[in-house]
């Protein structure tokens, strides 16, 4: 009958559990050491109003919401606190997942848009900016968990501008409505009171003659064709009609007369 092999020693294999347990131990040190960090994408030669940039990041709290600023420095030397950014540059959608990892992109299964960087001063931000961002002034990205905390983790993005004052299409600027004028309403724009509504008619030929003028209806010198009879003419039309209604009523009482009445 054979023998069982040998035996690991008891103290052999407690060792080699601490062992393992450190190695895990000093890895998720190492990691949490490493502190949060971001990337951005788009990040340089970016326009005013640039919408799409995708921020993705890690190494922060779980289910935190995520807050990203633009704010003036550089990552050597960030802002101390956020005097230093602006507050209408603000996007809170991502959320850290439970590893503290998170990402804002156009389009995700989130439903995020992704970040819409601003040149400052921007004509595309509807209230005053407190801070230059632009070619001419280095500035980043704060992205933390709490943009009135410092202290709290975060990380710094550098990003740029390109030269000029171009912006995205499709920003938020607010537009001008020009309403085109007609050639007409010119016109009558341009028109004194006096000459609105006086029309010149057309002359007649030569030695034409315009049917049933009537010489109390005149514009600018000129008769004008009457609609309807002239006005001497309304009497005799009127007799008329009577002296037809009358012979109308004559000649039917002729054709049908009354049957006269028996005596008693």
């Amino acid at each position: 009958m054979a023998g069982r092999g040998p035996v690991a020693p008891r103290w052999l294999v407690g060792a080699a559990l601490v062992v393992t347990v450190r190695a895990l131990a000093t890895a998720g040190l190492a990691n949490a050491d490493a502190g949060p960090w971001a990337t951005a994408s788009p990040a340089t030669n970016l326009i005013d109003g640039q919408r799409g940039i995708v921020v993705r990041g890690g190494g922060f709290p779980a289910y935190r919401t995520i807050q990203v600023e633009e704010c003036v420095g550089t990552v050597g030397n960030p802002p101390p606190d956020n005097t230093s950014c602006e507050g209408d540059t603000i996007d809170t959608q991502a959320v850290t997942d439970g590893h503290g990892a998170f990402a804002n992109a156009p389009m995700d299964s989130a439903g995020h848009t992704g970040y819409e960087a601003f040149r400052l001063p921007s004509p595309t931000l509807h209230a005053a900016t407190s801070i230059p961002c632009d070619a001419s002034h280095p500035c980043v990205l704060y992205v933390g968990i709490d943009q009135n905390d410092f202290a709290q983790p975060h990380t710094f993005v550098a990003i740029t501008f390109a030269p000029g004052n171009a912006v995205a299409p499709g920003g938020s600027a607010p537009t001008t409505v020009v309403t085109p004028v007609t050639a007409t309403q010119s016109a009558i724009s341009s028109a004194t009171p006096s000459s609105i509504g006086t029309v010149a008619p057309a002359r007649p030929a030569s030695g034409a003659v315009v049917a049933n003028a009537d010489p109390a209806v005149t514009l600018a010198g000129t008769a004008l064709a009457s609609t309807g009879p002239p006005r001497a003419a309304l009497p005799v039309a009127m007799v008329a009609g009577l002296v037809s209604l009358l012979a109308a009523l004559t000649r039917r009482r002729a054709l049908h007369p009354r049957p006269e009445r028996s005596q008693p």
